[in-house]
C-alpha cells in the first residue's frame, strides 16, 4: 500500500510539474509535449510513419486510430474506454495509461502482443499487387448460397461459415507445395519488400477457393507477408480469406486462423507470416447466412 501511494504522490507530481511548463497533450508514439491540440496534430502530420498518420485518422478512419492508439499506449486500451480526442492526448491521461496492460498481456502471450503492436512502422510503404480477372463464373455450384448483403457488414467483422471454413481447410493440402513455390520468401532479407507477390498465372489452382467464396464474375488476388505491411492500394474494398499463417496473423486488430475470411473496407495493417487471397466480386456468399 505504501509503494502504491508512494508511486500516485510521483504520478501526481509528474502531471503536474508537466502542466506547469504549459504542455496540455503529449503525443503518445514519441511523448513530446504540446500546448495546444492544433500543435499536436500538426505533429501527427509532418511525421511520415504509419502511427503518427494513424493518431490523426480518428474522423475517417476510426478502425485505424484505435489500432495505432493501442500501439502507443498498451493493448487494454479499447475503443470502448478511450476518451474523446483530444482528450486522449491529454498529459495526465497519456501519463497514467500509457503502457497499461502490456506486462499482464505480455506474460500470458508475448506472441500476442508482438504481432498485435508491430515493433517496426517507418517501414510500412503503399503498394499494389497483381490483379486477376475469372475468365468463367465462379460459384456455379453455389446457386442456392445467400448473397452476403455487404451494406450490413462492418469493417473487419468475420464473415463466419463453418462449413465453408472447413472446405477451404481440406483443400489446402493439396496447393501448400504451389503456395510455397508461387510466394517464394526472399534470401536477401535486406531487399525484402515485405509483400510477396506471384509472377505465375494464379487461376487454376485457386479455382476451387474462389467457387466457396462468391458466385459469378470476379477479380483475385494473392500476397504472402514476410513482414508487417500495409494491405495493397489497389483494392480498397474486399474479402480476405486466409490460407496460411505463420504464428499469430492479424487482419488489422483481428486475430484470423487459417479457412477464415474477413471484409476489409479501408487499408489495414496485415502481420508477417500470412498467405491471403483477395477476392472482390458483387456476390460474395462466404457469410451470407450472417444477414
Amino acid at each position: 500500500m505504501h509503494v502504491e501511494l508512494k508511486n500516485q504522490r510521483q504520478l501526481n507530481t509528474l502531471v503536474k510539474v508537466l502542466e506547469e511548463s504549459k504542455f496540455r497533450f503529449l503525443c503518445p508514439k514519441c511523448l513530446r509535449g504540446f500546448s495546444t491540440s492544433t500543435l499536436l496534430y500538426r505533429h501527427f502530420r509532418q511525421k511520415m510513419d504509419l502511427i503518427h498518420q494513424g493518431l490523426d485518422s480518428s474522423r475517417h478512419d476510426f478502425d485505424l486510430f484505435i489500432y495505432c492508439y493501442q500501439a502507443c499506449m498498451g493493448p487494454s486500451i479499447t475503443a470502448t474506454n478511450i476518451p474523446s480526442v483530444p482528450r486522449c492526448f491529454e498529459i495526465s491521461y497519456i501519463i497514467q495509461h500509457h503502457g497499461e496492460g502490456t506486462e499482464s498481456l505480455d506474460s500470458q502471450n508475448s506472441d500476442h502482443v508482438q504481432a498485435y503492436i508491430p515493433k517496426s512502422y517507418t517501414v510500412l510503404r503503399n503498394f499494389v499487387v497483381p490483379v486477376y480477372y475469372d475468365v468463367q463464373p465462379r460459384g456455379y455450384n453455389q446457386k442456392n448460397a445467400t448473397i452476403l448483403s455487404q451494406r450490413r457488414v462492418r469493417h473487419l467483422q468475420k464473415l463466419h461459415d463453418e462449413d465453408v471454413e472447413a472446405r477451404i481447410r481440406a483443400l489446402l493440402p493439396e496447393v501448400e507445395n504451389w503456395l510455397s513455390g508461387t510466394l517464394r520468401l526472399p534470401k536477401d532479407i535486406s531487399h525484402d519488400p515485405g509483400n510477396i507477390t506471384p509472377s505465375v498465372d494464379v487461376d487454376r489452382q485457386l479455382v476451387p477457393v474462389r467457387d466457396l467464396l462468391y458466385r459469378g464474375y470476379g477479380s483475385f488476388a494473392l500476397i504472402r507477408t514476410s513482414r508487417d505491411v500495409l494491405s495493397p492500394q489497389n483494392i480498397s474494398k474486399a474479402v480476405y480469406t486466409v490460407l496460411k499463417v505463420d504464428g499469430p496473423g492479424f487482419i488489422g486488430t483481428q486475430k484470423v486462423a487459417v479457412g477464415e475470411s474477413i471484409l476489409v473496407k479501408n487499408q489495414v495493417i496485415l502481420t508477417a507470416g500470412l498467405i491471403l487471397l483477395i477476392s472482390v466480386s458483387p456476390a460474395v456468399v462466404v457469410g451470407g447466412g450472417m444477414t
